[in-house]
């Protein structure tokens, strides 16, 4: 029963915690305008200079999730490796990663 209980705990909390697989820049290109009208064109470069500073936000978001879920992942394969050192009793340098 307390087995049952871990496991369901633990997927949900899997589920809710989810880092969306592919998610998508929330940043709008701007729209070039004829270069005649030099307000246009001057509200035009400052548009891409805050597009590039969103997507250089996005971009660097997206990699601190990455570096991130990599090293939640190497902590769950040391921890594996660990309990197979520990009660399995197998050699020191034991390099196995569980099979999905």
């Amino acid at each position: 029963m307390r087995l049952l209980l871990t496991i369901g705990l633990a997927g949900m909390s899997g589920i809710a915690g989810a880092h969306p697989l592919m998610p998508e820049s929330p940043c709008s290109e701007p729209v070039r305008p004829d270069r005649s009208d030099v307000e246009q064109w001057n509200r035009f470069v400052a548009e891409v200079n805050a597009y590039r500073s969103c997507i250089s936000g996005f971009v660097d978001s997206e990699y601190a999730a990455s570096d991130a879920h990599r090293a939640a992942a190497e902590r769950a394969r040391q921890r594996w490796n660990d309990f197979v050192r520990i009660n399995l009793n197998v050699p020191e340098d034991f390099p196995h990663i569980p099979r999905r």
